[in-house]
């Protein structure tokens, strides 16, 4: 054992085995302690007072508000899962300390021996080492931080996320679109065609509702028209009847679907042609008597798909 110790001290990094063993112990005992009292303090105080604590101190901006309030509730319950382990993993190398000791001093060692090249020391082979030595330490931090950006950006985005797809959160679409998405991913096929009649940009619609497919004939003067928010500018559009039928029969669609959004197109006499969706806009709003402000209407095609 002694010969064991020995042979291990010659190879520990320069401030000794006995130096590594104080250290790791100052090391352990602290990190025990920190990490202790943290998990103590996370999970005895609730998450809504380090929400409303990061509401406080964010910027007087919704969106930094809303940012904080999530990254404060992320960070906590990061922190509640992550400080026990941390602390666990002290206790156990505490009572280990020889062993924790060996082992650092064995794989210092060993990278030492893995990055060196050539067994002449002569100044050639010293730079090539020092050049590897510090690519690998270079990998490694740039790895921490690329680690370090993606826990911020989780951290931000969690009000929006969670543990949440982006097919299921939808992110950065109107309400009314999320709605109709969502609507049509639950009443048509995965391998529905769908033709659409509507004053909207629906790529958004194209992409979220794959593999189903989605055919539009857009006007032309809206092509390259910008849309704004709350309907402030009116997009030219087709109605369903405006359009020649030999290019829905070309289409071979299952299912028609007429969608408008602003006032000029919504005929407030047919918002209830489409009983199942108003039956699914009223369970989604919990409200028995709630009403769309936009039309939607799905029709099936009873032909079924040409060929």
């Amino acid at each position: 054992m002694r010969q064991m110790v020995n042979s291990r001290a010659l190879n520990s990094p320069p401030l000794g085995y006995r130096g590594l063993i104080v250290l790791l112990r100052i090391v352990l005992l602290g990190t025990l302690v920190v990490s202790g009292l943290t998990a103590l303090v996370v999970w005895f105080l609730p998450v809504d007072i380090f929400k409303n604590w990061a509401f406080e101190w964010a910027e007087a901006d919704e969106y930094r508000q809303l940012e904080a309030v999530g990254q404060a509730e992320f960070g906590c319950w990061l922190v509640r899962f992550v400080a026990p382990v941390i602390g666990l993993v002290a206790f156990r190398a505490l009572r280990r300390l020889s062993r924790t000791a060996n082992f650092l001093a064995d794989a210092f060692a060993g990278w030492l021996a893995v990055t060196q090249i050539g067994t002449n020391r002569n100044l050639a082979n010293l730079w090539r080492t020092v050049a590897l030595r510090l690519f690998f330490i270079g990998w490694i931090v740039v790895a921490l931080g690329h680690d370090w950006r993606a826990i911020g950006a989780c951290a931000t985005n969690w009000n929006y996320f969670r543990f949440r797809s982006g097919s299921q959160v939808l992110p950065n679409i109107s309400d009314s679109n999320c709605e109709v998405i969502r609507y049509l991913r639950e009443v048509t096929p995965p391998d529905a065609r769908i033709f659409v009649a509507s004053d909207q940009k629906l790529y958004f619609l194209s992409y979220y509702l794959l593999p189903r497919r989605v055919y539009h004939k857009s006007h032309p003067d809206s092509e390259f028209v910008i849309p704004q928010a709350y309907q402030q500018r009116r997009l030219e559009a087709y109605k369903l009847a405006e359009i020649d039928p030999q290019i829905i029969d070309r289409i071979a669609p299952d299912y028609l679907l007429e969608y408008f959004e602003h006032p000029d197109f919504v005929d407030r006499s047919r918002l209830y042609d489409d009983r199942t969706w108003l039956a699914f806009f009223r369970q989604t709003h919990r409200h028995p008597t709630a009403e769309p402000n936009y039309l939607v209407c799905l029709r099936r095609v009873e032909k079924g798909r040409r060929p």
